[in-house]
């Protein structure tokens, strides 16, 4: 893994997200061994290269305590977690969030939902995204109603790339992406300059997925 993460920065990642698919399958007392101290490893060799790494350890219940133990730089949650709760306990950026399942439905549920997570994270540094992956049956209309209805909402919203990418592979503007005003800014230029002015239009690299489990 370490030899992937060095080779995806060399070749130009700005950020390295660690998923682990799994990790709310664990019990609490597995959580040191098969969690916690793995992924400890490889967080500190990655901020060793100077690069922020996003944790997505779907499922584990308690991200306070993954977050104080592991020291992420950022977050990632997912469905079956209460937004707020988080926001109460985390101080670091958040990312994602939304039931994938809510793009099975319709736009006016959708939008709703986008309301929710941008509305209790306003003031709090925060990356657009799903608590998990697409579903494979999803309507791309409703990715484009998605985008869109960020856009509007909260038009500096950090998007994650991933998921514009998707996007834009369906829309097949990938070459035309600034053109059509996507952003997906870096976290932490959102951190450093969300009070002082915006960065638009930029775009950062993210690794490829890393499952470790």
């Amino acid at each position: 893994l370490k030899v992937h993460i060095k080779n995806q920065v060399d070749s130009g990642a700005q950020i390295i997200q660690i998923f682990d698919s799994w990790a709310g399958l664990l019990s609490e007392k597995d959580l040191p061994n098969y969690i916690y101290e793995p992924t400890i490893n490889i967080v500190e060799y990655t901020k060793s290269l100077n690069v922020p790494v996003i944790c997505f350890p779907k499922g584990i219940k308690k991200f306070k305590d993954f977050c104080e133990i592991v020291k992420p730089s950022a977050i990632c949650i997912d469905y079956e977690v209460d937004p707020k709760e988080i926001l109460k306990d985390i101080q670091i950026p958040v990312q994602g969030g939304m039931d994938p399942k809510i793009l099975l439905t319709d736009q006016e549920n959708l939008k709703k939902e986008v309301k929710k997570y941008l509305d209790i994270f306003k003031d709090h540094p925060y990356i657009f995204n799903l608590g998990h992956g697409i579903l494979p049956e999803t309507d791309p209309k409703m990715m484009d109603y998605l985008v869109l209805k960020i856009e509007s909402l909260s038009p500096f919203q950090p998007i994650q790339l991933a998921l514009l990418q998707w996007y834009c592979f369906q829309k097949q503007i990938r070459k035309n992406l600034i053109l059509h005003k996507i952003r997906a800014v870096n976290f932490f230029v959102h951190l450093l300059f969300h009070f002082f002015y915006h960065q638009r239009h930029q775009f950062f690299l993210c690794s490829n997925s890393l499952n470790f489990l």
